[in-house]
């Protein structure tokens, strides 16, 4: 069966690499290491209109990160959780972002997502700095992106 595949999940398309779905899906992946999707981790993304700059809708964000869960549960067999020892399937998530802005965005809304219920897990941490790793970039590249970010929004407003 191809990777990510299930009868309730698409497959994992490694042919539509930086579409908003691939974004979503590696966003998703941060979402759901140690849990199901949360609700405040989805607010958080509406807040910092995570879904726009994606260039996907909400609905369609939640139904990609709902089979992509659906997917990874059935790969992942009896495991709750994601382990180190599941870096396969971390890195298959990871090689649809290609591009160094898309992957900074995720890498941006990531760090976001895990320290949105006030602690950041091991697993978060580990699998978020494997994404900044396997990308090429650093918590600085990050950092300096957020800072950026904010700078544009208040001249904006």
């Amino acid at each position: 069966m191809p990777p990510f595949a299930s009868a309730n999940a698409a497959p994992f398309d490694t042919s539509a690499v930086d579409s908003p779905e691939a974004l979503a899906r590696a966003v998703a992946l941060v979402m759901v290491i140690d849990t199901e999707l949360d609700p405040a981790e989805v607010d958080l993304l509406d807040s910092l209109d995570a879904f726009g700059r994606m260039g996907i809708g909400r609905a369609r964000f939640m139904h990609v990160a709902r089979d992509f869960c659906a997917g990874l549960r059935e790969r992942m067999g009896d495991s709750d959780w994601l382990s180190l020892a599941d870096v396969g399937l971390v890195d298959e998530c990871l090689r649809g972002v290609r591009a160094h802005d898309k992957r900074l965005l995720v890498a941006r809304l990531a760090a976001g997502v895990i320290a949105a219920d006030g602690r950041v897990r091991d697993i978060e941490r580990m699998v978020y700095r494997h994404m900044l790793l396997r990308w090429g970039l650093s918590q600085r590249d990050v950092s300096a992106a957020i800072r950026a970010d904010a700078g544009r929004a208040v001249v904006a407003g």
